[in-house]
């Protein structure tokens, strides 16, 4: 009789019976296919590593090809959107081209309220609410034609009589505009919707240029009162639509910073705006100006100083804008010594200009460009025949001949030449804080090789109108003045400006100049005209009156991915830099380039 216990006592004999067969084989098979195979890859292993490194590399070079691949056909560029923050010294409380007065002031007006006509990169008027202008056989009559379908940002559209009201404010005194002066004796007539004409007292080829003033709302401003229209144009300027690419946004002041914020106008006559804000904001002084930029504060900054160049290092890009403008050292032509042209002739004679023009944007690393030079006192590029006078070349030892001859000579022994036991003292005023600030010091320099004792002083912009410029209390003034992309040099060089308000800083007068200046004005046909600023300039150059030095630049500065105007690009001035803001952008992304 068979017991359980035996039975199961059975079944495990069996079942390690198993295990142990089954252990046996994996273990012959184990030592036949792997332990026995070892001795084989150790024989091996040199060419198994090779392998695996030819792998590796060809990975990493397929890798490194994709990359240069990619960076062939991928490049950065400008993205649309963005936000757009400039930094300036300069003053900014209004917008309203009524009242702006500041280049940033006038810049920003520009962003609201176009004007009919505006400059572009080559410093050409084309039409900006305007889409044609004319004048008559006289030249006193001009047609302005609008564009069709102008709209404000509230919608409502802009007509002839939008400009014929702006007009008509620009000249009412208690209105106070900045540009009063210029439109009195102008009159402007809506001949309907789209058409208005202006009237002037006497030909004036050049007036296309005035045609760039900014255009208000009729329907806004109709009807109230000058202080009203103040308070709506200073403390209320969101209420003062545009028709501009940019609308006013907003602005906030801390301590003596401000900062003005500007969006797109979604009614805007034109392509809109890439960008998606534009900010400016005001500093105090440079140093300021320039930390706001290094901390990022800003992404821009204009009107960079020639002394802050060390400090912007090569991670911001310098941006140098060829300005319509003109460096002068001028003479008091009615002063005691600067009153004789031989004097004014031997000291144009002994000052090596192109030396100075070396010296202004010394220290920059190359990063930018010697300013034009300037011969006459018309803008280069206006007239091919004006380009060709030129100043005569830098002689110091026949500017000394010059001063003997004038009795002006140099005992021996003394640093400074004397007639009659008066000294030759020149006193040079300038405007501080200006790049143009140290051309002063350089020209006093080269003429202390003259004999001439020349002392300058440099004058804060606040009190040199009143102090010096209207009593033209100087001998010389190192000045910058607006020559613009027309040759009408008339406010500058006529004897009818020499009065204390008037711009002739020279005090110069000259009867055959001012024929020419005078029949150039006036006279349509382009040959004639040019014929008589070719007279009026070789007149210039023989009176000299004053020391033409060069065409200064506006300077930026900008972060990596801001993306605005060309460097080399021509400006009519500070005051039109943002004329073409439409294609500004501060964001990038990564596009596929056409092989």
């Amino acid at each position: 009789m068979i017991t359980k216990s035996s039975a199961g006592s059975k079944w495990v004999k069996q079942a390690r019976r198993q295990v142990d067969r089954a252990t046996s084989s994996v273990a012959r098979h184990t030592g036949h296919f792997i332990t026995g195979r070892l001795d084989h890859i150790r024989a091996v292993r040199r060419d198994v590593v090779l392998w695996l490194c030819l792998i590796l590399l060809l990975i990493c070079c397929c890798f490194a090809q994709a990359i240069q691949m990619n960076s062939r056909t991928m490049v950065k560029a400008a993205a649309p959107g963005g936000n757009y923050v400039e930094g300036v010294v300069d003053k900014l409380t209004t917008i309203s081209p009524l009242y702006a007065n500041t280049d940033t002031e006038k810049a920003a007006s520009q962003l609201v309220y176009p004007g009919l006509l505006s400059y572009d990169s080559a410093n050409k008027l084309h039409g900006q609410l305007a889409h044609s202008w004319q004048h008559d056989d006289s030249g006193k009559v001009w047609t302005v034609k609008l564009k069709s379908d102008l709209k404000w940002a509230d919608g409502q559209a802009l007509t002839a009589s939008d400009v014929v009201h702006t007009l008509a404010l620009m000249k009412k005194p208690e209105i106070n505009s900045a540009i009063s002066s210029s439109w009195q004796t102008i009159t402007a007539t809506a001949k309907d919707a789209t058409t208005v004409e202006f009237t002037l007292p006497a030909p004036l080829m050049s007036f296309d240029s005035a045609l760039t003033f900014g255009v208000l709302p009729k329907h806004i401003l109709e009807g109230k009162s000058a202080i009203e229209i103040a308070d709506l144009s200073n403390k209320q300027p969101a209420k003062l639509v545009g028709a501009g690419p940019f609308s006013f946004a907003g602005t906030e002041k801390s301590g003596d910073s401000s900062t003005w914020r500007f969006q797109p106008n979604l009614n805007y006559y034109g392509d809109p705006a890439r960008l998606s804000t534009f900010t400016i904001r005001t500093y105090s002084d440079n140093s300021s100006l320039v930390k706001g930029l290094i901390s990022s504060e800003v992404n821009a900054i204009s009107g960079v100083k020639i002394d802050s160049l060390p400090q912007l290092k090569h991670n911001f890009k310098l941006i140098q804008l060829k300005t319509a403008d003109g460096i002068f050292a001028i003479f008091n032509n009615e002063a005691d010594l600067t009153g004789d042209p031989v004097v004014r002739r031997a000291l144009r004679l002994g000052l090596d200009r192109s030396a100075i023009r070396k010296q202004v944007l010394s220290g920059n690393d190359g990063r930018l460009h010697e300013p034009t030079a300037l011969e006459t006192p018309i803008a280069t590029g206006v007239y091919d025949q004006v380009d060709q006078l030129k100043q005569p070349d830098y002689n110091l030892e026949e500017a000394k001949k010059m001063l003997d001859g004038a009795g002006w000579v140099q005992p021996q022994g003394s640093d400074y030449r004397q007639k009659s036991g008066a000294q030759l003292n020149l006193n040079i005023i300038t405007i501080a804080d200006t790049n143009y600030q140290n051309v002063a010091r350089l020209i006093a320099q080269q003429w202390k090789k003259l004999g001439v004792n020349a002392q300058v002083r440099a004058i804060p912009p606040s009190g040199a109108q009143q102090n010096y410029l209207a009593p033209r209390n100087y001998d010389v003034l190192v000045y910058q003045i607006h020559l613009g992309a027309d040759p009408d040099m008339f406010a500058y060089w006529s004897s009818t400006q020499t009065q204390a308000s008037g711009l002739n800083l020279a005090n110069y007068r000259s009867r055959r100049a001012e024929i020419a200046l005078s029949a150039g004005r006036s006279n349509a046909n382009p040959e004639a005209r040019q014929a008589r600023y070719v007279a009026f300039v070789h007149q210039w150059l023989k009176d000299c009156p004053a020391i033409a030095l060069y065409q200064p630049s506006l300077i930026y500065a900008t972060e990596p991915n801001v993306r605005m105007l060309n460097s080399g690009a021509a400006l009519i001035d500070a005051g039109n830099r943002y004329q073409a803001t439409g294609n500004w952008t501060s964001a990038t992304r990564m596009v596929m380039t056409t092989p």
